[in-house]
């Protein structure tokens, strides 16, 4: 019975590491899902500027490429760092996988482990309602010998 305690510990040891890993990612995924949205947010903000000047300077009849420059540089870099990001999600995730194979791949033992405890569990049961037969059969004997006594009296 001790081996089944000690091998249920390393079954929930293994529930507590699954749940810590998927956390951990969901964690890491969320904070850069978040920078995303802002870098986009900035990147959409740049855009509306950029075709705000570009409309204006046309309109006064002075538009040229340079005086947009730094903001089309801004656009580029902002869609190179959304990239870099979903980079970083997608290593995440596939970190998250091998830890979670590498875990899983315990997990036969921990089946066995319980089936063996659900047998042990299953032949003290046995043993446990062949007591109580006994112990009832017993208890109806002394009972009957005490009505027997008793009617004797009577």
């Amino acid at each position: 019975m001790a081996d089944f305690f000690s091998k249920l510990k390393k079954g929930i040891d293994k529930g507590t590491a699954i749940v810590s890993t998927k956390s951990s990612t969901m964690i890491e995924v969320n904070k850069l899902k978040s920078e995303i949205s802002t870098t986009q947010k900035v990147k959409k903000e740049t855009l509306l500027e950029l075709g705000t000047k570009v409309f204006t300077l046309y309109q006064e009849g002075t538009f040229d490429i340079g005086q947009v420059q730094d903001l089309i540089t801004n656009i580029g870099e902002a869609d190179i760092r959304v990239a870099e990001l979903e980079t970083q999600i997608a290593k995440i995730q596939d970190e998250e996988k091998t830890k979670l194979d590498e875990i899983k791949a315990e997990e036969p033992e921990v089946k066995e482990a319980v089936n063996e405890a659900i047998e042990e569990v299953g032949e003290i049961n046995v043993q446990v309602v062949e007591v109580v037969e006994e112990t009832s059969d017993e208890a109806k004997e002394v009972v009957e010998g005490i009505i027997d006594t008793e009617k004797d009296k009577i």
